[in-house]
């Protein structure tokens, strides 16, 4: 094989593993997903049913006030080959999405979730989340704690509650 003949198989090969890897390889396809508006969520088809506050704001004390904007179940899934499918899996995830200001000092400061089992962890632009292995009630209540700790013999300080109801 002459150098040219060579150089240009190389070139070809390169050029066909960089437009392999950039248009079909999908760097998150394995890893689980969470949906960042309901409308995506029902885009993948993992949604599941709409939830909603008592009153909105939500009032967790005289410091602490929640402006929710969407909440609402999802199946868990993850990302398939590409970005915008959904393999979905067993289990729930709640997602709490909230707007304006109130939210700066959660997991650290306050907490909602006493144990490992029902906690809201914190999700990407200003949401929360909480896994379920099975289909949640349509009224969830959860203690909401100063700190953030999970550990079953530690006391904690439960100071109010957060409460989402089913939004028929």
């Amino acid at each position: 094989m002459n150098k040219i003949n060579e150089k240009l198989l190389i070139l070809l090969f390169s050029l066909f593993v960089m437009l392999n890897l950039s248009s079909c390889l999908n760097p998150l396809s394995g890893n689980l997903g969470i949906c960042e508006t309901i409308e995506d969520a029902k885009r993948r088809g993992v949604f599941v049913k709409a939830y909603q506050v008592p009153e909105n704001p939500y009032i967790i004390n005289d410091s602490i006030v929640l402006n929710v904007n969407e909440a609402w179940l999802e199946k868990q899934w993850r990302y398939g080959k590409k970005v915008k499918d959904a393999s979905p899996i067993n289990g729930f995830q709640m997602v709490v999405t909230v707007k304006g200001n109130g939210f700066e000092e959660y997991a650290t400061e306050w907490y909602i979730g006493v144990d490992h089992s029902l906690n809201f962890y914190p999700g990407l632009r200003k949401s929360i989340i909480c896994e379920f292995n099975e289909l949640p009630n349509d009224t969830i209540v959860v203690p909401v704690q100063r700190g953030r700790l999970l550990a079953e013999h530690i006391e904690k300080d439960i100071f109010a509650e957060f409460k989402l109801i089913f939004l028929e």
